[in-house]
């Protein structure tokens, strides 16, 4: 049970490789994506796909302003030396910060 399990992940794994391969031939980087892709843990998949829910990326004039869009950017507050980073925010473009948090697998 256990060796057919593990044969039918090694399959799915060889599957997604070609898929992505095939989407990098199809969705031909564009400048926007070629922007995002040196972010920390961006490939070119989770690139594309903020690319196309963002749009022209050069619109934000620094990337923590794409970040704080985004919503990776948590609230601080300060006062008195004291830092507490409040809840994350609600104006947000929740699609795109759907794309990037995950939960822990």
């Amino acid at each position: 049970m256990t060796r057919m399990l593990l044969e039918q992940a090694e399959i799915l794994d060889q599957r997604i490789a070609e898929l992505e391969k095939r989407m990098e031939e199809v969705l031909a980087p564009s400048p926007e994506v070629e922007l995002l892709m040196p972010a920390p843990g961006a490939g070119f998949i989770l690139a594309t796909m903020i690319a196309l829910e963002v749009g022209d990326v050069r619109w934000f004039p620094a990337p923590k302003h794409l970040a704080s869009y985004t919503g990776m950017v948590p609230r601080v507050q300060q006062s008195g030396g004291k830092v507490r980073y409040g809840k994350p925010r609600k104006d947000v473009n929740a699609t795109s910060c759907g794309l990037i948090v995950k939960p822990p697998t």
